[in-house]
């Protein structure tokens, strides 16, 4: 996977929130955010919260924003984030709620960190109207996984 990751950034929060755990190596830093990790991917909880449980999955390695995933191997970025999200829900929340979940990307221009992030938010049907907007599926500002899959799909055709 490393082959399109760039060098962390010092004026971003989310490589901000990693390096956290980097300095602690593999352990889990006492104060940190991060609920849980891989080698390549890290998992927090979002500090705006649109649901009960609100999470962010984001690459360990600096890559932008969802518009400069650009190959097909970008594509089992994608999936393993949404497996890991799936994952950590299985094992730590409830199984249930995997079935009122909703998984996106904010979209360029309506994005607030330019580090790509994965949003897990469930349960989807207890969006406020105002969050329900901000996180319409497949609408010009917020992405599902599967239409990110199927652009970079089609894109290296």
């Amino acid at each position: 996977m490393g082959n399109f990751f760039s060098q962390k950034q010092p004026d971003c929060i989310f490589c901000t929130i990693i390096a956290e755990l980097e300095k602690e190596g593999h352990e889990e830093a006492k104060n940190s955010k991060i609920l849980c990790h891989n080698d390549d991917l890290a998992l927090f909880s979002d500090y705006k919260p649109a649901s009960k449980h609100h999470y962010l999955v984001v690459p360990r390695k600096h890559i932008g924003n969802p518009k400069t995933l650009n190959s097909e191997d970008h594509v089992q970025l994608i999936k393993d984030m949404v497996k890991f999200g799936k994952e950590y829900l299985e094992a730590n929340e409830n199984v249930e709620l995997t079935k009122d979940v909703r998984f996106g990307f904010h979209w360029p221009p309506v994005i607030s960190v330019d580090h790509l992030h994965l949003h897990v938010i469930c349960p989807s049907s207890n969006l406020s109207y105002f969050h329900s907007v901000l996180f319409r599926e497949n609408s010009w500002y917020f992405v599902s996984p599967e239409y990110l899959i199927n652009r970079l799909l089609n894109q290296s055709n």
